[in-house]
């Protein structure tokens, strides 16, 4: 969302559009590092004061979301 200074909280990941911009920037630059099975979290490189991260989980090709959740019956 667009607002006038970077912020992530429990609803929202918001911020002027370069900062948006520079976050999108930050996600591509960590995902091409990134190995399957790893965990990403961004907070400090684009929000430091949020109370929140945005965590990212790095999964192999072809992994299936809904797997993951443990409220649905496996297939």
């Amino acid at each position: 969302m667009t607002w006038p200074e970077a912020s992530i909280d429990q609803r929202t990941i918001r911020g002027p559009l370069g900062e948006l911009a520079r976050l999108a920037g930050i996600i591509e630059t960590k995902l091409a590092d990134a190995e399957p099975n790893s965990v990403i979290r961004i907070r400090e490189e684009f929000a430091k004061d949020s109370p929140y991260s945005i965590v990212l989980s790095i999964q192999e090709d072809g992994f299936d979301p809904a797997s993951a959740d443990p409220r649905l019956p496996p297939i």
